[in-house]
């Protein structure tokens, strides 16, 4: 509760009544486009929240009446880069390890594609490495 409200002696402005070791709060209102942007954002907020997914339940959330969901978006960049890879993917099923590590094109491609130009000559290396201490001496 304001114990004394005055006007401030040097800037005119009525005080709230509040005082802390002989300072006095003034009573300036915030500016009114302020306001009304404060305003605006709680408005925006509410309808986006109608709109878009939002709030955790119990049994599962609340979809929003767009029915929007980036789990869609995901699954459809996901279902599109298998389809890209697909004959990729079952040329390599088709193959052994051994035929893979000997075929150039899959072995070091996707790693040019990905731009680990030095992942790859450490994998190389690693690889001549392993592949003279193979024990059965392919």
């Amino acid at each position: 509760m304001p114990t004394k409200i005055e006007k401030d002696i040097v800037t005119g402005t009525d005080t709230t009544g509040h005082e802390w070791d002989g300072l006095k709060e003034l009573n300036t209102p915030l500016p009114k486009w302020w306001v009304y942007i404060l305003y605006a954002t709680i408005a925006w907020s509410a309808v986006w929240f109608v709109l878009y997914p939002s709030v955790p339940g119990i049994t599962g959330y609340f979809h929003g009446v767009l029915g929007y969901s980036q789990r869609n978006a995901v699954n459809d960049a996901v279902r599109a880069v298998a389809a890209q890879r697909a004959a990729t993917m079952d040329r390599i099923k088709a193959l052994s390890f051994a035929d893979i590590r000997n075929d150039h094109h899959l072995w070091y491609s996707q790693r040019r594609r990905q731009g680990a130009r030095s992942a790859d000559a450490t994998l190389r290396r690693r690889w001549h490495s392993e592949a003279s201490r193979d024990p059965a001496g392919r």
